[in-house]
């Protein structure tokens, strides 16, 4: 958009960049992970997850052997 005040001399007034949604979503997910790498985790809190990750692992395990067992009768 140009903004002439006289013939002679004209300005340039910048425009309002219109961000898409997806240039949003991108911006927000940037900067959650740029706050998000800098957070120290307690060893205590990586260990808690450690376990908690075992042991979703072999609930699943366990379903999936309970579902081939009832598959098999």
């Amino acid at each position: 958009m140009v903004h002439c005040s006289t013939i002679w001399r004209c300005s340039r007034i910048p425009e309002p960049h219109v961000y898409s949604a997806m240039e949003k979503v991108q911006h927000i997910t940037r900067a959650a992970i740029r706050r998000a790498s800098t957070l120290e985790v307690p060893q205590q809190a990586k260990q808690n997850m450690q376990n908690l990750f075992v042991n979703f692992c072999l609930i699943l395990i366990c379903l999936l052997l309970i579902y081939i067992i009832v598959l098999l009768m």
